[in-house]
């Protein structure tokens, strides 16, 4: 990729179009793609990468008046 490994590696597992469309990409280069399309992404089959571990807070210590 001209722009550099990064902005594909960023877009990898995801569905990339919204990116591509943003970036305003010529002709050429959706003929480009074309070649290297592998398929199209199957929402129902697609598995959450994301792994979230709730926060739990403790209690906040008493702030004491200062000055005084």
């Amino acid at each position: 990729h001209p722009g550099g490994e990064e902005v594909l590696l960023d877009e990898a597992g995801k569905d990339g179009t919204e990116s591509f469309e943003d970036i305003g990409h010529s002709e050429e280069a959706r003929y480009i793609l074309e070649k290297y399309r592998i398929g199209e992404l199957d929402e129902a089959s697609r598995v959450n990468t994301y792994k979230f571990d709730p926060i739990r807070a403790g209690e906040l210590p008493e702030e004491k008046p200062s000055g005084s």
